[in-house]
């Protein structure tokens, strides 16, 4: 129920098309299988890292909701478990989506705000509005969408119709703002994690100096 680069956050251009991906996405989540890993049955989803987590999210949802959010699929808490929990879909009203869609605070679990903006402009607009920068997406068919959005969004990983999880480790992995420190992570962190070294020598056959190729003696 947790990975660091899960979204948080799906800003939908208002419209027809999207709208219907709203009640598909929510019927999708309704149907999420949460349940013991080591059990006869592999879930889709397991357990938080522990009962505070879980408190954290239904907490959270409470608070959402109670700023007039709508949710569209409620977290739950599964039986006796105390850090089992289903995962939460709610939906920003349009009279004030902007004021709860910017509340900037991540919370680490299975809990998803929907946002519905104008246009794209206004939907990187809403996505920059964070102090965290560690991974966005964009799900368009439109290629020259797709430049503005790479070019204009703040994020230390940007994907374009995959999945925000997963990514490769030959790639830099690693966030801007509270995400990270603007050193990115997987396979560069050699390169932070050792220095250069620069080393002038002598040898024992020659009193000369050694000079750069190209360059002679005065």
């Amino acid at each position: 129920g947790q990975r660091c680069t899960c979204a948080r956050r799906l800003i939908l251009v208002n419209n027809s098309q999207n709208q219907e991906l709203l009640e598909q996405l929510s019927q999708s989540v309704a149907r999420i299988q949460v349940g013991d890993p080591l059990g006869d049955k592999q879930p889709f989803m397991g357990t938080l890292v522990s009962a505070d987590a879980a408190r954290s999210i239904l907490s959270a949802q409470e608070e959402y909701r109670s700023l007039g959010g709508n949710v569209l699929v409620p977290a739950q808490l599964v039986g006796s478990h105390q850090a089992m929990l289903t995962p939460s879909l709610i939906l920003a009203p349009k009279s004030h989506s902007r004021d709860i869609a910017v509340r900037d605070e991540e919370h680490f679990g299975p809990m998803l705000m929907v946002t519905f903006v104008d246009d794209l402009q206004d939907a990187i607009s809403m996505a920059n509005q964070t102090r965290y920068g560690l991974a966005a997406g964009l799900l368009s068919d439109d290629a020259a969408a797709y430049e503005t959005f790479m070019s204009r969004i703040r994020a230390g990983i940007v994907n374009w119709n995959c999945p925000t999880t997963g990514a490769s480790g030959r790639l830099p992995f690693g966030g801007i703002g509270a995400s990270g420190n603007h050193r990115a992570s997987g396979y560069y962190a050699a390169d932070y994690c050792s220095y250069p070294v620069a080393i002038s020598k002598r040898t024992e056959q020659s009193t000369a100096p050694m000079l750069p190729p190209g360059l002679e003696e005065i």
